[in-house]
């Protein structure tokens, strides 16, 4: 019995692998993309959310 599906459908004619690999190669991209903007701004933001002088932390524990 046949319920009007074909066995014999090749891999890219489904939508659904097509969207599997866009996200895949998507998101290391989009990783790599981040790391590059990130590495070309400074973080002068992070002195103005917490000044120093209030998490001084020891250097060594003991």
């Amino acid at each position: 019995m046949r319920y009007g599906r074909s066995t014999d459908v090749s891999w890219y004619r489904i939508p659904v692998l097509w969207l599997a690999a866009a996200v895949l190669l998507a998101s290391p991209a989009g990783s790599a993309f981040n790391i590059m903007i990130a590495m070309r701004h400074a973080d002068g933001a992070l002195g103005e959310v917490a000044p120093a002088s209030r998490f001084q932390l020891p250097a060594r524990q003991g």
